[in-house]
């Protein structure tokens, strides 16, 4: 409307003193395209900001991840320490069957009784040596 009249603020006050009201309304508009042309470089610098951005963040969350794994691992450790106060090694047991009860009883190296277990087939036979052994007497 008014397009024909030569300059924009004539054509804005022909609509302004012509119209019954005026009130503020969100319309669509399209960009020129050196506004256009702008907004693509800006979406291309913004992009690759984002890209590297995030090439950083996924190296540092790896490096994260990996020492929150090792941690909680440590973390776990300890805890149970402190809830069992005990650790398991490997170290050299002795044996030593009780026939009445059928019952095989295991020693660490301070002479603590450690743990028990039931006779195998092949300990329950009682041999000469375990005799021997009892008394204490090689006659």
């Amino acid at each position: 409307m008014f397009k024909e009249l030569g300059s924009e603020l004539e054509r804005l006050n022909a609509l302004k003193t012509m119209c019954y009201k005026t009130e503020n309304k969100a319309v669509t508009d399209t960009y020129d395209s050196a506004e256009m042309i702008e907004h693509l470089e800006s979406w291309r610098n913004k992009s690759q900001e984002l890209e590297e951005e995030l090439q950083i963040f996924k190296k540092t969350e790896a490096d994260f991840k990996a020492f929150k794994k090792k941690m909680e691992i440590e973390i776990g450790s300890h805890r149970s320490v402190l809830m069992y106060q005990t650790f398991t090694s490997e170290q050299e047991v002795y044996l030593f069957p009780d026939h009445k009860e059928g019952m095989m009883g295991i020693y660490n190296s301070k002479g603590d009784l450690i743990s028990t277990r039931r006779l195998l087939p092949d300990e329950r036979q009682v041999n000469i040596f375990d005799e021997i052994n009892k008394t204490g007497t090689n006659n």
